[in-house]
């Protein structure tokens, strides 16, 4: 599909984002995770790797009020790294709380 959450109706949202950052190629790397609303920037995590060999796992939970058809998706914008792009260390879900 297109890699997006639409909502379908106005209402508050319940989003979580897991990502594993990994292939961090020298010191001081770094990692942010940004999930967007409508492809704007509205949350995000940092990761910062002082020494050029490390993992860390990275966490963004927020509650959003949404209008209906606006979407949510995920980014990810780094100096020396990368994530784990497989279902066992890259997760985003969205439910609808009310």
């Amino acid at each position: 599909s297109n890699y997006r959450f639409t909502a379908p109706v106005a209402g508050r949202y319940l989003f979580h984002l897991h990502m594993g950052i990994v292939r961090v190629t020298s010191n001081d790397g770094n990692g942010y995770p940004y999930i967007r609303i409508n492809g704007t920037p509205v949350s995000y995590s940092y990761v910062r790797f002082p020494t050029g060999t490390a993992y860390s796992p990275a966490h963004v939970t927020q509650i959003y009020n949404l209008a209906a058809s606006d979407y949510v998706d995920v980014t990810f914008i780094s100096t020396n790294a990368d994530y784990y792009a497989n279902y066992t260390e890259l997760s985003f879900q969205g439910c609808l709380l009310g």
